[in-house]
């Protein structure tokens, strides 16, 4: 039996929230445009869709796993080859740099708190409602420090 309950997905599209992680970056690049902006946007990727375009390379049995993963970081080591990213470091940082203002701006911009707040009295988890609450009362004050 493959490993077939992996999954591959980016939760930020679920929260309504922007990419993160150099995703609007690397996606495009490991994807293709069409199949980056699609995952970007929410869609989830079998084991099976994941490793047919090439986002991953392996599929294995469950019950190995950990063991061919192992082996798979060893032969990398041992091979010496450099870091996939390396030669586009500089580029990575400064993604990561737009990224990071862009989600922490999303994430204490009201309509994101509201959603929150909604999400968890559904769930009965009223100290998050709160905390999002106070946070969405008093954005007014300080978002402007």
């Amino acid at each position: 039996r493959l490993f077939q309950l992996a999954s591959f997905n980016t939760p930020f599209a679920k929260l309504g929230l922007v990419p993160e992680g150099c995703s609007s970056y690397t996606f495009p690049k490991l994807l293709g445009e069409e199949l980056a902006s699609k995952v970007l946007k929410g869609k989830i990727l079998s084991s099976e869709e994941a490793h047919a375009c090439g986002f991953i390379e392996y599929v294995v049995p469950d019950e190995s796993l950990m063991e061919r993963a192992q082996e798979v970081a060893e032969e990398y080591v041992a091979s010496g080859k450099p870091k996939r990213w390396a030669e586009e470091l500089d580029i990575l940082k400064k993604t990561n740099e737009k990224e990071s203002i862009a989600l922490a701006n999303a994430i204490m911009d009201v309509p994101f708190m509201s959603r929150q707040m909604k999400n968890a009295w559904k769930k009965g988890s009223y100290a998050p409602v709160a905390i999002f609450g106070l946070m969405r009362l008093t954005r007014p004050v300080w978002s402007r420090l």
